[in-house]
This record gives C-alpha cells, structure tokens and sequence, in this order.
C-alpha cells in the first residue's frame, strides 16, 4: 500500500500537469502553424504579383512605345508581298540578302503550315501542325482574312529568344509570309527586361528553384525547346490552369529532387490571340519553403520534453509530503488521518461491511529504554 498509494499520487499530480501544459503548448503550436501557413501563402502570392507586374510594364511598354516597329513590319511585308507577285518562286530568292536589307527574319509558310524558305535556317522544315497545333489553327484562320497581324510578345523556338513576329498571307492564299524582330535589340525591352525581376526574386527567397513564364503552347520565355520541354505531368497542370484559369500545383521532380511545380494563370490586356494567355510557372522546394514551419515544431516536441521532466520532478516534490500527510514517517503504515478518510468512505457504502483489526504492543517502552530508540525503530 505504502507503493501504491505513492505511485497514484505521481501519477495524478503527473497526468494533470502534462495535460494542462500540453494543452497550452498544442494551442501555441497551432497559432505559429497556421501563422507560418498564412504568411507562406501572402508571400507565394507576392511573387506571382510581382512577375504579373513586371510582364504588364512590359506589354503595356510595348504597346505604347513601340507602334514603329508593328509600322515597319507592316512595311517590309509589303514590300515582300509586291515582289512576291513579280517572283512567287521563293527558291530564287536571296533570303540572306533580304535580311540584311530589312534587318529582320523572313520564313514562308505553306498551306500545310510548314516553314519551306527562311533566313533563318535552322526554322526551315518546321512543321507548325505537328508542334504548335494552336499556333496552326490560328495560322489557318489569318491565312483565310488575308489581313496583316502582328504579335507583341512570342517566342523562337529553337533559341528562346524573345521575339515580335507579323503574320500577312499571299493574295492567293498559298503561303505566310512571317517576320520576325528580335525584342533583346529593343531599347524598352532592356529597360523592363522581366527577366531581371525573376532573377532578383529567386535571389531574395533562396526556396524558388526557378521561374518561368511560358506562352499558351507550353513553351518557355527565354529558354529554346532543346533544353526545356514541358513532361506529361507539367503540361497536364500547365492545360488545366490554361482551361480553367485556376492556379494548380503538382508535385514533381526538378534536377533530380522533390519539388512542387506551381501554374498561375495571366491573361494579357495588351496582346491578343495567342500571346494574350500566359502561365507563370514557379518551382519551389516545400521543404525550404516550410522551414521556419520545421522549426516551429521541432522546438514544440522540445517544449514538451522540458514540460514531462519539469512535471516529474515536481510530482516527487509534491508527492513526498502529500504522502507523510496520511503515513506513519517511520512505518509507512496509514496514521489517523489515512484511518478517518478510510472510515468515511466506507460509511458511504452503506451495503458494504467492514472489521478493524487492532495491534497493541505492551511494555515497548522498556525496548527503547534498555535497548535505545534507534533499535526501538527497528523492531516498530
């Protein structure tokens, strides 16, 4: 009974304290979670802002500044389009030669919408409908208006060099005639470069892996075909945030590590056609990203640690006296107050019976006197 007792006593004063100091610990942990959580996510949509902006500077510089190269686009086209109706056969053209003189790229387009002549070789024999389907089908329908079109903002393929590409289809429908002006020579480019503002944002948040802005064929600004093509997962997620204007993430691998791979939709309100709908693709490791979120609970597991030996330390403390308060110190046998405790509970179970059995040792003075207290003691 001596142990038993005692044991119930730790026990108790232990589990009360765990419990309540738990608690406290629990609530602030979820508070720092759900705070963690919630500027995580304030800071996540900064960024997609702040790409959003830079891309809008862009376009809308381009929009306002920049009506003379659409002007001389429109220009060259035609100039191609009269010696086009002198000469259709573009095999005795000098596509070089035309290049220097216009200072941009020329490619022809065929009925099948492949590239058949170009000043730029390595575009000879790309196949638009095999690619590019949106790209062709949009080609199909300007090819039927006849009228001349431009596009602000696209992408070369085989060097991701940005690019500013026309459109203007022969009088007799046959073919395209395609220019395109290269934006990494246009002075407001370089001063809204985009492209500087995603460098200084991967910089400042060292969990973004990369940023990337990719047009409505899931091709990416910047980057040529070769070296970046989106897989089956990543353009599943890029067709669904395209469809449904929604932001979407998966979870993916990038250079050989976990990553999560996030798509936020960007509707231009400077471009049409193709080039008005872009995805902002982000790359970020959740692990770094939910760092400070580790930390959090690393120190709440610490927290609970310090919490259990604090409170079993205090349980003996407390215990010992609580204790001696119903024992004999000597003995360890129930004193009075043990006895009186005992005696109500059961005069509370009235349908219970119960007997007291009493010890009495005669003449135990005389042990202490002969023999001395401490042998005393040791017979009690």
């Amino acid at each position: 009974m001596k142990y038993n007792l005692k044991v119930k006593f730790i026990i108790s004063i232990f589990i009360l304290a765990i419990l309540s100091l738990s608690i406290l610990a629990i609530a602030n942990y979820l508070k720092v979670k759900e705070q963690t959580e919630k500027e995580n996510k304030l800071t996540l949509n900064r960024i997609e802002d702040t790409v959003k902006h830079s891309i809008e500077i862009i376009e809308k510089a381009n929009e306002l500044l920049d009506d003379d190269s659409a002007i001389k686009m429109e220009e060259n086209t035609k100039r191609l389009m009269r010696k086009y109706s002198v000469n259709p056969n573009f095999d005795d053209w000098d596509f070089q030669n035309l290049h220097e003189l216009l200072g941009m790229h020329i490619y022809i387009i065929n009925e099948e919408n492949v590239v058949t002549h170009s000043s730029f070789k390595d575009d000879i024999g790309l196949d638009f409908a095999k690619c590019c389907k949106k790209l062709s089908a949009t080609l199909n329908e300007r090819r039927e208006s006849g009228e001349f079109y431009h596009d602000a903002m696209d992408i070369e393929q085989q060097t991701g060099e940005l690019k500013k590409y026309s459109y203007m289809a022969t009088p007799d429908k046959k073919y395209i005639i395609e220019l395109s002006y290269s934006l990494n020579q246009n002075d407001i480019f370089n001063a809204f470069n985009f492209f500087h503002t995603i460098n200084e944002v991967k910089e400042l948040y060292p969990y973004i892996h990369d940023i990337n802005v990719l047009n409505s064929g899931g091709l990416t600004f910047g980057i040529p075909v070769s070296e970046r093509k989106l897989t089956d997962k990543e353009r599943k997620a890029f067709e669904t945030t395209l469809a449904t204007k929604q932001t979407t993430e998966i979870k993916n691998q990038w250079k050989g590590t976990p990553a999560t791979f996030r798509y936020i939709y960007y509707d231009s309100e400077f471009n049409r056609d193709l080039i008005q709908n872009k995805v902002i693709e982000i790359i970020y490791d959740e692990e770094l990203w939910s760092a400070n979120l580790e930390q959090h609970r690393n120190m709440f597991f610490i927290q609970m640690l310090i919490i259990i030996s604090f409170v079993l330390l205090i349980s003996f403390v407390i215990a010992r006296p609580m204790y001696l308060a119903y024992h004999d110190r000597l003995t360890g046998l129930a004193n009075r107050s043990a006895f009186d405790d005992l005696l109500s509970a059961k005069h509370r179970n009235r349908g219970m019976k119960a007997a007291f059995f009493m010890i009495d040792l005669d003449h135990f003075k005389k042990v202490n006197d002969l023999l001395g207290h401490h042998l005393g003691d040791s017979l009690l």
